[in-house]
């Protein structure tokens, strides 16, 4: 039996669905919502700006404000002026920070069944994510 292209989408729709509630839960385990866990990944990995991790979750920035304040509070994130300019401000992971996200970080491939493929699956999946993404 040939497998459809919308059989696919149905399949990664289902997928998404089931990926956002373990992401959910894992953010959960780390007093987190998803947005602010989201956002510590983000940041992680290179975006030190409330622009910038807008421009990456394909939101205004307005709507990071908030969650940025709720990291800062949590003693997850800091927040400095540039000495350039001071209404751009550098975002940073505090050493609490970079703890939480790398702890939730080791703990996901076997959250979302990634440690189940072999390595010629892990490598074709690879493959096909690179291809339509």
């Amino acid at each position: 039996m040939e497998v459809t292209s919308q059989q696919i989408c149905n399949e990664l729709f289902d997928f998404l669905g089931r990926l956002k509630t373990n992401l959910s839960a894992l953010s959960e385990a780390h007093s987190l919502t998803l947005i602010q866990f989201h956002t510590l990944y983000i940041i992680m990995h290179g975006a030190d700006s409330t622009s910038k991790i807008a421009s990456k979750m394909h939101c205004d920035a307005s709507n990071i404000t908030g969650v940025i304040d709720r990291l800062v509070h949590q003693g997850l994130v800091t927040r400095k002026e540039s000495p350039n300019d001071r209404r751009f401000k550098t975002l940073t992971l505090t050493t609490k920070g970079q703890a939480i996200i790398q702890s939730a970080l080791n703990n996901l491939p076997t959250i979302l069944g990634c440690d189940k493929l072999t390595s010629t699956e892990r490598t074709n999946l690879h493959s096909i994510i690179m291809k339509m993404g």
